[in-house]
Protein backbone atom coordinates (compact mmCIF):
# COMPACT_ATOMS: atom_id res chain seq x y z
CA UNK A 1 0.00 0.00 0.00
CA UNK A 2 2.49 2.72 0.65
CA UNK A 3 6.14 2.73 -0.33
CA UNK A 4 9.05 0.48 0.44
CA UNK A 5 11.40 2.25 3.43
CA UNK A 6 14.25 0.32 2.25
CA UNK A 7 16.26 2.93 -0.82
CA UNK A 8 13.60 5.65 0.34
CA UNK A 9 15.56 9.21 -0.30
CA UNK A 10 13.91 10.01 2.53
CA UNK A 11 16.15 8.01 4.62
CA UNK A 12 18.63 9.42 3.29
CA UNK A 13 17.48 12.91 5.21
CA UNK A 14 19.24 14.30 8.74
CA UNK A 15 16.90 13.28 11.46
CA UNK A 16 14.89 16.73 11.83
CA UNK A 17 13.50 16.08 8.14
CA UNK A 18 12.18 12.11 9.96
CA UNK A 19 11.01 13.64 12.80
CA UNK A 20 8.77 16.10 10.70
CA UNK A 21 7.44 13.34 9.08
CA UNK A 22 6.78 10.91 12.40
CA UNK A 23 5.37 14.17 14.30
CA UNK A 24 2.89 15.59 11.48
CA UNK A 25 2.79 12.99 8.60
CA UNK A 26 3.16 12.96 5.31
CA UNK A 27 1.13 13.15 1.78
CA UNK A 28 2.30 10.54 -0.79
CA UNK A 29 0.58 12.67 -3.87
CA UNK A 30 1.48 9.98 -6.24
CA UNK A 31 -0.75 7.18 -4.62
CA UNK A 32 -3.42 9.44 -2.78
CA UNK A 33 -2.62 8.71 0.51
CA UNK A 34 -1.64 10.61 4.15
CA UNK A 35 0.74 9.19 6.51
CA UNK A 36 -1.33 9.93 9.76
CA UNK A 37 1.21 12.03 12.19
CA UNK A 38 2.33 10.02 15.44
CA UNK A 39 2.52 13.06 17.69
CA UNK A 40 1.04 10.86 20.89
CA UNK A 41 4.54 9.00 20.95
CA UNK A 42 7.22 10.91 23.53
CA UNK A 43 10.66 12.09 22.58
CA UNK A 44 12.33 8.91 23.34
CA UNK A 45 9.86 6.68 21.64
CA UNK A 46 10.24 8.92 18.20
CA UNK A 47 13.87 8.27 18.50
CA UNK A 48 13.63 4.87 19.69
CA UNK A 49 11.46 4.82 15.70
CA UNK A 50 13.79 6.18 13.86
CA UNK A 51 16.70 4.43 14.69
CA UNK A 52 14.96 1.70 14.14
CA UNK A 53 13.73 2.42 10.84
CA UNK A 54 17.48 3.39 10.11
CA UNK A 55 19.24 0.48 11.50
CA UNK A 56 16.55 -2.18 9.88
CA UNK A 57 16.07 -0.07 6.94
CA UNK A 58 19.27 2.19 5.56
CA UNK A 59 21.34 0.54 7.92
CA UNK A 60 23.09 3.69 9.61
CA UNK A 61 22.88 4.73 13.15
CA UNK A 62 20.08 6.20 15.86
CA UNK A 63 18.65 9.42 16.77
CA UNK A 64 19.00 11.35 19.84
CA UNK A 65 15.63 12.85 22.48
CA UNK A 66 17.39 15.97 21.99
CA UNK A 67 16.70 16.43 18.14
CA UNK A 68 13.60 15.40 18.49
CA UNK A 69 12.29 18.09 21.07
CA UNK A 70 13.96 20.51 19.22
CA UNK A 71 11.92 19.41 16.17
CA UNK A 72 8.47 18.92 18.53
CA UNK A 73 8.75 22.54 19.58
CA UNK A 74 9.69 24.25 16.62
CA UNK A 75 6.30 22.34 15.15
CA UNK A 76 4.29 22.37 17.82
CA UNK A 77 1.54 24.18 15.95
CA UNK A 78 1.70 22.25 12.68
CA UNK A 79 -1.70 20.59 11.33
CA UNK A 80 -1.23 19.24 8.45
CA UNK A 81 1.10 16.69 6.51
CA UNK A 82 4.03 17.48 4.94
CA UNK A 83 4.80 17.90 1.63
CA UNK A 84 7.58 16.16 -0.60
CA UNK A 85 8.25 19.93 -1.73
CA UNK A 86 8.19 21.25 2.14
CA UNK A 87 10.66 18.32 3.44
CA UNK A 88 12.89 18.73 0.10
CA UNK A 89 13.71 22.28 0.98
CA UNK A 90 14.23 21.09 4.38
CA UNK A 91 16.45 18.99 3.38
CA UNK A 92 18.71 20.98 1.01
CA UNK A 93 18.45 24.20 4.04
CA UNK A 94 20.09 21.16 6.56
CA UNK A 95 23.29 20.83 4.36
CA UNK A 96 23.76 23.90 3.90
CA UNK A 97 23.95 24.50 7.52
Amino acid sequence: LAPALVGSRWLQTDDAVLARIILQGKENPGRGLVMPPWRQFDDAQVAAILTYVRRESAGSGGCGTGEIAEVRAATTGRQKAWTDAELDALAVQSKRN
